[in-house]
Parts: structure tokens; C-alpha cells; sequence
């Protein structure tokens, strides 16, 4: 026999501070199990939504629900589906994707979705833990598995979602974000630690042009040696950015490339200084026609490896792309074994964009050289040092004294 039930709960949801929550059970095999639950602001509402949903039960109209579907079984055949429809950006999908093969699959996929409980959510967030995964990542990765759950509620995939109870531990998203920009100092540290050890030179270029020109990772694997334009004087050249790496298989000889150049779906072109241009050349010398890590990449070499020329400015060795997680990873390795600060990859572009922003080049410049607007150039990307702010107001007191 079905029953509801109507608790009043505090939250900040409402302005007056608590809601009600309506809850349909019924025993189902043995078990008192929820069928519906939802939460709304006045007792009236609650009591009119229980009732209804309670009559639809007991009139055998309301689904029960599907005890035998798995979390696995739910996520590839309800729940992905559907947001492949509703989503319009594909790295979002593709997010979605990597949370469920990398981190949901092994530890829900066999589970049913009746059976994943606080306990079971919280011994899952230790594991995460365990692996280093930052809180704002795992605040993000919880943040969609309620989405999932909620939309499992939905569709009566299970009566209640178990992220919003009191006894599952939620990672706060952080409010701060540790990211900065490197120091001039830092910058010129960096790329010379790199340059100078022979293991690591093979990356010099990618993080020189990381710190000159704050591309994104993915841009930056997604040049194209078509994509380089000399100009007439031979000194400088432009780069087009109108593409962006987005997965890498089979050892580099497949690639997805998405056509947008960033989130605002347009092209740009990044010009190269004299000396960006030099080290551009010395960089094609040495890993496309010279030698590399002591042997020739662009002809047959005696471990049998073969140069493939597929065109790419930044390659594996032997021609072939590679992951954009790699650059990331090496930039954290070799940042610990300089001894650097070390706050993401993108931190580099935070710093292009500081820099830009010190050495007084013109928002609407220094925006259009990033790939953003200049709102968020301004309030995401640039850093105000305490030595900013000093040198602001003694430029303005030194105005005003002169005047």
C-alpha cells in the first residue's frame, strides 16, 4: 500500500529559510522504497503534488520504478542520449563522457540506480581523493552526477536524488582560484630552465609560444605548418588560429579537431616578433628537417620508426600529434624540477594576458589577441599585483602634481 508522506526541511533555496518535501512510498518486494519525492516552497503546494502523484499509484498509472536498470545501463541509454540533444557544445559532451568512463563506470556502472546511497557516494568521494583530483574538479564531477541523478528522478529512474542528502559529503566549490600570472622573472626562468637541458628542449617552442602569445594548449597542437604565413621581409610571420585540438587515438595518426579556434567560435591571427620568428625557424630545423634528440626524424632510423608527415608544427617525433595532456603534464614536471611555481599550464595565458594588460596595450587589443572579450580578458584573465597598484596611484599622484 502506497503512503505520503510531508517534511518540512530547512534550506536556502526559499527566502523563509526551510521547504516542504513530498514523498510517495509504497513497499515494493519486501521493501518500503520511495517512488516520487520533490521539494517546494509552500505546505499546500507539496500536499496538492503528493496527493496527485499518490492517486496515480494507487490507480497503477505511475511508473514504478525500474529496480533492474543500472547507473551503466541508465547513463548510456537515457541520460547520455538525451544530452547529446540538449547540449549544443561538443567539449561538453565529451566532459560528460570522460566523467562516466573515468571516474563513474568502475564504481556505479553495475550498481542499480535504487542501490547508490549516501555510504556508496561517499566511499566513492575518499577514492577520488586518494588520486589527487583537486576539489574544484571534483566539485564539478559531483555537480553533473547530481544532474544525472536528478534526471533519473525525472524519469522515475529512482524516487529520490541521493546527492541531495544530509548524509553525502559535496565538495564546496572553491570561490578563490589559486591561478595567477608568472612573474617576468618566473616567465624568463622557465623558458630557459627548458632550453637549456637537452631532454627538454624538444618542448621548447610549444611553452615559448604558451608564454608569448597565451594560445591554449589545444590551439597551439592544432598549428598546422599551412597554418604560418612569412611575410615579405622574412622576419615575421602570422599564425591563423582557426582550429583546436580536441582527441587524440591511435598514437597520434588519428585526430579530432573541432573547427572553432575557442569557446567564441571565430579565427585570429597571432603575429610573431623577429625573435619569436627566429626561434619558430630554429624550432622547424631541429624537429622537422634536423636532428632531434641526437637522430633524424624525417627519414627511416635504425629502431625502424618511420617519419610521418603530417604537417603538424608540434609532434610525438616522428610526426605524429600528441596528446594536449602531455604538454600539460611535462610543463608540471618540469616546473618541479626547476623548482617553479607551478599553477596550471593555463596559468601562461593568464600571464600573456597580464602582461598585455601592464605593458598598456588597449583592451580591445590584447582581447582580440587572446580569443576573448574584453569584459572577461579584463575580469578572468588579468591580475592586479600590489606593485600595480602602487605604480597606478603614483602615476596619478605624479599627474596631478605636474598639473
Amino acid at each position: 500500500m502506497a503512503f505520503a508522506r510531508i517534511r518540512k526541511r530547512p534550506t536556502k533555496k526559499y527566502k523563509n529559510g526551510f521547504s516542504y518535501q513530498a514523498v510517495v512510498r509504497e513497499e515494493i518486494d519486501g521493501i518500503d522504497r520511495v517512488i516520487w519525492s520533490n521539494s517546494y516552497e509552500k505546505k499546500d503546494q507539496a500536499e496538492a503534488a503528493a496527493a496527485e502523484h499518490l492517486d496515480k499509484v494507487n490507480k497503477g498509472t505511475l511508473k514504478h520504478i525500474v529496480d533492474k536498470q543500472t547507473f551503466e545501463s541508465f547513463c548510456l541509454n537515457v541520460w547520455l542520449p538525451k544530452a547529446r540533444i540538449s547540449v549544443e557544445r561538443k567539449e561538453t559532451i565529451r566532459m560528460y563522457e570522460q566523467y562516466f568512463n573515468n571516474h563513474w563506470v568502475e564504481h556505479f556502472g553495475s550498481l542499480k540506480m535504487t542501490q547508490i546511497e549516501p555510504i556508496v557516494l561517499n566511499r566513492w568521494l575518499e577514492i577520488k581523493k586518494k588520486q589527487g583530483l583537486s576539489l574544484g574538479y571534483l566539485a564539478r564531477i559531483q555537480g553533473v552526477l547530481s544532474g544525472v541523478f536528478e534526471f533519473a528522478v525525472e524519469t522515475n529512474a529512482m524516487g529520490t536524488n541521493p546527492m541531495k542528502k544530509k548524509a553525502t559529503v559535496r565538495v564546496p566549490v572553491p570561490k578563490n582560484s589559486t591561478r595567477d600570472a608568472y612573474t617576468l622573472d618566473e616567465v624568463r626562468d622557465i623558458l630557459a630552465f627548458i632550453k637549456d637541458n637537452d631532454s627538454l628542449r624538444k618542448d621548447y617552442y610549444f611553452y615559448y609560444l604558451a608564454m608569448t602569445t597565451g594560445l591554449r594548449r589545444g590551439e597551439l597542437c592544432a598549428i598546422k605548418l599551412d597554418d604560418i604565413q612569412y611575410l615579405k621581409d622574412g622576419l615575421t610571420a602570422l599564425i591563423r588560429i582557426n582550429k583546436t585540438v580536441t582527441k587524440v587515438r591511435d598514437g597520434g595518426a588519428t585526430v579530432e579537431v573541432d573547427g572553432s579556434s575557442a569557446k567564441k567560435n571565430h579565427e585570429r591571427l597571432i603575429p610573431l616578433d623577429p625573435q619569436s620568428t627566429i626561434e619558430l625557424k630554429r624550432h622547424l630545423e631541429r624537429t622537422h628537417t634536423g636532428v632531434a634528440f641526437g637522430r633524424k626524424w624525417n627519414q627511416n632510423i635504425e629502431d625502424g620508426q618511420t617519419w610521418f608527415n603530417d604537417g603538424w608544427l608540434f609532434h610525438r617525433g616522428n610526426g605524429r600529434l600528441t596528446e594536449p595532456d602531455n604538454y600539460t603534464k611535462n610543463f608540471k614536471k618540469y616546473c618541479e624540477l626547476g623548482e617553479f611555481r607551478y599553477m596550471g599550464l593555463h596559468a601562461t595565458r593568464h600571464t600573456v594576458a597580464t602582461g598585455l594588460h601592464r605593458a598598456g596595450v588597449p583592451v580591445g587589443t590584447a582581447a582580440t589577441l587572446l580569443g576573448q572579450t574584453p569584459e572577461t580578458f579584463l575580469k578572468t584573465y588579468v591580475h592586479v599585483s600590489e606593485e600595480d597598484l602602487i605604480q597606478g596611484q603614483g602615476s596619478w599622484a605624479k599627474v596631478i602634481k605636474e598639473d
